[in-house]
């Protein structure tokens, strides 16, 4: 008798455990970035003459973050940042969700160019409360961040003026 009490709390569990009417448990989300900076964007001084994808790692996972960048885009070859002449563009070749993008600009002025959202839309940005990476009084930089909330974006230059970027940092989920 004393076997079946002990038995009948794991068979009730079990039956608990298939019963058809309970919620399954959704995927699971875990939040991760990549940041793109000259050294890892397979860019070289001179400027990119077709699209290429590079990708980066993920921490912890098999699956990389996959860019395109296209034609006119190049890599500085004193400073630690990389530019994007008039209608170059980055964008996300990945399908992972994307909550924001982080841009830390090399100036002020590196803003002039459009960061749009998976139906083409322009984003918004505001100033985000990370600190540039080469902070000094000479910098004229700023850092952005610009809220995606959806699979795909594109980085473009519709100017005459070469933005620069010191990192592209992606934020999203997996």
């Amino acid at each position: 008798m004393k076997k079946i009490l002990f038995v009948l709390p794991f068979i009730a569990l079990l039956g608990a455990c298939l019963d058809p009417e309970a919620p399954l448990p959704g995927p699971s989300t875990e939040s991760k970035t990549v940041k793109l900076t000259k050294a890892n964007c397979g860019l070289t001084n001179s400027d990119s003459t077709e699209a290429f994808e590079t990708s980066l790692d993920i921490e912890g996972k098999e699956e990389k973050y996959v860019f395109e960048i296209g034609p006119n885009c190049y890599a500085h070859a004193t400073y630690e940042e990389f530019l994007i002449k008039k209608n170059g563009y980055i964008k996300s070749k990945s399908t992972f969700k994307v909550d924001r993008l982080i841009i830390d600009y090399f100036s002020g002025k590196g803003v002039n160019f459009e960061v749009l959202d998976a139906n083409g839309s322009l984003v918004s940005s505001h100033e985000s409360t990370v600190q540039t990476e080469y902070p000094g009084d000479s910098d004229k930089g700023a850092v952005l961040e610009y809220a995606i909330d959806g699979n795909s974006w594109t980085i473009q230059n519709k100017t005459e003026y070469k933005p620069a970027f010191y990192s592209i940092t992606v934020v999203f989920t997996i």
